[in-house]
């Protein structure tokens, strides 16, 4: 989940293992507490009793996107993609995992590692503070030497 403002408005990436093992992966997002699906596929993948598998869920503006593979697999492409501006303000981050009642998978396990926040670090240039003056389009990236890491 992420852009979570409460309960009724955030953004997420959903990988179902329907009961016939394919896993679908889709964006959705709940905003006033209507949820809406903004992109679904069917992934080639089948699920398979004790294996795992990875998902990364990207946000950025109004892109949204996510993909899901194996475990000890490469990375694969972005898988889906949607864009979408109704939750602009910054909000949590988070994971959770549901049971539908129509599943009749046997005992099914949910489990979480690796979790991870990789935050872009913004600010505004400002030009002449010292009267030293250098060019630079607007527009065009501007990078820290030695860019900050900071752990949640």
């Amino acid at each position: 989940m992420a852009r979570v403002i409460d309960g009724n408005n955030l953004y997420y990436a959903r990988v179902e293992f329907s009961t016939s093992q394919q896993i679908i992966l889709s964006v959705r997002k709940r905003v006033g507490g209507t949820e809406t699906t903004l992109a679904t596929v069917t992934t080639p993948l089948v699920h398979v009793a004790g294996t795992f598998v990875r998902l990364r869920f990207e946000v950025v503006g109004s892109l949204l996107r996510a993909k899901v593979w194996p475990v000890g697999a490469g990375e694969p492409e972005w898988q889906v993609t949607a864009t979408d501006s109704d939750l602009t303000a910054a909000g949590t981050i988070g994971v959770r995992s549901i049971l539908s009642s129509a599943n009749t998978n046997t005992s099914p396990q949910t489990r979480y590692d690796n979790f991870a926040c990789a935050n872009p670090q913004t600010w505004t240039v400002v030009r002449s503070v010292n009267a030293i003056s250098k060019s630079h389009a607007a527009g065009t990236d501007v990078r820290l030497a030695t860019p900050a890491v900071v752990a949640l």
